[in-house]
């Protein structure tokens, strides 16, 4: 008796990948046999997920930036497999957080963060014998800028100066200063890297 077995379809789950697990795509088997008629295919784990920039200028508007997320063979992950929730603020310099739900052939939540960041200004120092005369450039929507010496003790808040002049130092003597920017908003100051 050679009678035909037809086959009764199956299917074998998938299986999501995360970041330290790869994945399988649906397969089909044949319940009775056990035969697999389709076989699973392996999808590569998540590899990197991050901010599409890390920091971002202060502008006083919200800021959204996307994410870029890649699988261990370094193909990007498009975004219609994860929906992003950010933290709240996202207006004032600070660090955020973006929070990255997949859905779809993949499974997991993970967070990556972005910093809103208030512009540094970019001196320039003139010297003369006994003294030294340090520039900058106004920062756009600056309140004001401080001076700092080299163990980033303040020297002077100059306000919304873009010079400041440091007498009484000694000839062959190397000094180093920093100038950094402040922003006050809703009367709380925040500064500059």
């Amino acid at each position: 008796n050679n009678a035909v077995h037809t086959h009764t379809e199956e299917e074998i789950p998938a299986i999501a990948p995360t970041c330290t697990e790869t994945g399988l795509t649906a397969g089909i088997k044949c319940s009775e046999c056990g035969e697999v008629i389709i076989a699973q295919q392996e999808i590569p784990r998540i590899a990197s997920i991050k901010a599409s920039k890390d920091k971002h200028t202060y502008t006083g508007k919200a800021i959204k930036p996307g994410v870029v997320i890649t699988d261990e063979l370094g193909a990007t992950i498009s975004s219609s497999n994860y929906t992003l929730t950010y933290s709240s603020g996202l207006k004032l310099p600070g660090t955020y957080t973006i929070t990255v739900k997949f859905k779809g052939k993949y499974s997991g939540t993970h967070k990556c963060s972005f910093k809103i960041i208030i512009s540094n200004p970019s001196p320039k120092a003139s010297t003369s014998t006994s003294s030294v005369k340090l520039s900058w450039g106004k920062v756009s929507g600056a309140s004001g800028y401080i001076v700092y010496d080299a163990n980033k003790k303040k020297i002077k808040d100059v306000g919304s100066a873009t010079s400041y002049t440091i007498s009484k130092l000694k000839a062959g003597t190397t000094y180093t200063y920093y100038v950094r920017t402040y922003k006050k908003i809703s009367g709380k100051a925040y500064y500059s890297d």
